[in-house]
């Protein structure tokens, strides 16, 4: 390879960096820490609702990994003196990863404020193979180029409308989801309680993983079309609503999306985007 080919390659991998940064920050995808990309803001506004309506929190942590996310909401409820009215459900299923969730939760699981469960919320009643290593922050039950390197765990599926019915729950305030690429099966299996208007706020996970489980943003926007639910997308500055689906959105970087009940579209920070004829947000 030459000098002159050399220099254009290294101009053309500049610019590639740079547009990418500038365009993911545009997009509110560059920075996916909780702590700045408005999950915590999020779950503030919504203790802070429940609180003014004298509403006891019932949240779902779905794909709760090892409580950190958890944990940040129990910090929240403390802020606005709610901790004792906290009823979090919080779901993990991959084995050794549950054990640590189990064990930093503990104090919370003995007043009762966590009840862990070892199970994956999915749009079936069933058991499936999930893939992971004791040692990884994550798993997940659609592999990648990687699977092959992952132990193979057989775990136990259940529905978000199961559950409920079975432990009487009417209404979930918050059902925050991160299930690495399993997202959208997580959703099909809420239907009934969205179809009912149960559900105020669902929060999930987009990301690459949507590529290997075959699913989009645009099957959400389907999935809701008739319901009383919007989707938007979670800011630092508050949720971004969307009129509807545009190709522009499907791409798989990662961040956090809402679907929001359109009674509640007032009740937090929101702002109505959409996409022009350029393909940019507007």
């Amino acid at each position: 390879m030459g000098s002159a080919q050399i220099l254009v390659d290294a101009r053309r991998r500049f610019f590639w960096r740079l547009g990418r940064r500038i365009y993911m920050m545009a997009r509110h995808d560059f920075n996916n820490r909780p702590t700045t990309n408005g999950e915590i803001r999020l779950q503030h506004e919504v203790l802070t609702l429940l609180y003014n309506r004298s509403v006891k929190p019932v949240i779902f942590d779905v794909g709760a990994n090892v409580g950190d996310w958890t944990l940040s909401l129990i910090g929240q409820a403390r802020t606005i003196d709610r901790l004792g009215t906290l009823a979090i459900h919080a779901f993990e299923p991959f084995p050794s990863t549950f054990q640590t969730l189990s064990k930093r939760l503990r104090e919370y699981t003995a007043d009762r404020t966590v009840r862990c469960s070892e199970l994956a919320l999915s749009s079936e009643d069933d058991e499936a193979y999930m893939l992971g290593t004791p040692d990884l922050e994550t798993s997940s039950l659609h592999g990648g180029g990687e699977a092959s390197q992952y132990d193979r765990v057989k775990v136990k599926l259940q529905k978000a409308d199961t559950y409920s019915e079975e432990n009487d729950i009417q209404e979930v305030h918050l059902l925050k989801c991160d299930a690495e690429g399993h997202d959208f099966e997580v959703i099909r299996g809420a239907a009934h309680l969205l179809e009912k208007g149960r559900v105020w706020f669902l929060q999930f996970e987009y990301n690459s993983r949507w590529v290997y489980s075959r699913h989009y943003l645009k099957d959400v926007f389907e999935l809701i079309a008739g319901t009383r639910y919007k989707l938007s997308k979670v800011t630092p500055r508050g949720l971004e609503l969307y009129e509807g689906w545009h190709p522009e959105l499907e791409r798989f970087f990662e961040g956090n999306y809402a679907v929001i009940r359109d009674d509640l579209v007032h009740q937090v920070t929101t702002r109505s985007v959409s996409v022009d004829s350029a393909a940019t947000f507007a």
